[in-house]
């Protein structure tokens, strides 16, 4: 019998989990929302009118790089889920937000994320949990520390 790893069995969840979300279909579209599209969106959604958000902001919240930030919000831009808007004390920065349609998908995923996670927690005490997460948080550390020990 072959030995269960980490890996595998992080993503098969992750599999499990991505097949439900493709339940979710953009407005209008037969398009499915990406994981990191919907994170976005989540993240514009949180942003109140004070705290502008920009393609940098969203780079660094979510930890990836530039190329792939302007892909995903071209992506959302093409499905009108989101618009740029010229920033009025910095006209080289353009602001983004969400439309009437990305605050739809914003709801319809929510509502898909909540209903995933009761299931995901059905049978769990609240012990378990806390030690699901302290094991995950184990896990993300030692993938974010160097070969040589120290924490990048």
């Amino acid at each position: 019998m072959m030995q269960q790893t980490i890996g595998g069995r992080v993503r098969k969840l992750s599999n499990k989990l991505r097949q439900e979300m493709a339940a979710v279909k953009i407005p209008e579209t037969d398009a499915v929302l990406s994981g990191l599209q919907g994170m976005v969106i989540r993240i514009l959604k949180e942003a109140d009118d004070d705290n502008k958000i920009f393609q940098y902001d969203l780079e660094k919240q979510l930890d990836i790089q530039g190329p792939t930030v302007t892909q995903t919000l071209k992506s959302l831009e093409n499905h009108g889920l989101i618009e740029r808007k010229i920033n009025a004390s910095d006209g080289r920065k353009k602001e983004l937000k969400l439309t009437d349609k990305g605050l739809l998908m914003h709801q319809q995923t929510s509502a898909m994320i909540c209903s995933l996670e009761a299931r995901m927690r059905q049978g769990l005490t609240e012990e378990d949990l806390a030690l699901f997460f302290r094991i995950m948080d184990q896990l993300e550390m030692n993938l974010t520390s160097r070969e040589d020990g120290h924490v990048s």
